[in-house]
């Protein structure tokens, strides 16, 4: 495994956002250890209080790439079968000669209304370009 410096936080009040460095397996076989140990390592900060997201009884994680894993899991008890969603990613974030966990929640529902906003403000551009070529045409 190696460790790499990568930058986290990025807002317009702080561009150079905070340097962080994350924990990136090498091999498939140390992402799969990483994946294995990593869900003891959250359910003690969910006993501490420390994440910033809910964490179900039951999920699992998937490592994505560069050090960073998806949990997923359902929220809530449902009448019929839902799918695993998305609640957030994390990393193993190594903090001198000690490691701890480093996450971001998902809000899988901002993020489809920002993409359905997206698509209605790229139909209503390509009605208008439409129009505007209509005009010059005519």
């Amino acid at each position: 495994m190696k460790t790499e410096r990568i930058t986290v936080n990025k807002t317009p009040e702080r561009p150079e956002g905070v340097q962080i460095e994350l924990v990136q397996p090498e091999t498939e076989l140390e992402a799969n250890l990483l994946t294995f140990l990593l869900p003891a390592k959250l359910r003690e900060a969910k006993q501490a209080g420390r994440l910033q997201f809910v964490l179900p009884e039951k999920f699992h994680l998937e490592h994505k790439k560069d050090g960073t894993f998806v949990v997923a899991g359902v929220l809530g008890e449902a009448q019929y079968y839902q799918p695993p969603r998305p609640l957030a990613i994390v990393g193993l974030h190594k903090v001198g000669a000690a490691f701890d966990i480093i996450h971001a929640a998902i809000d899988i529902d901002k993020i489809r209304k920002q993409q359905e906003q997206a698509a209605k403000q790229g139909k209503k551009q390509e009605k208008e370009a439409q129009a505007g070529a209509e005009k010059a045409e005519g």
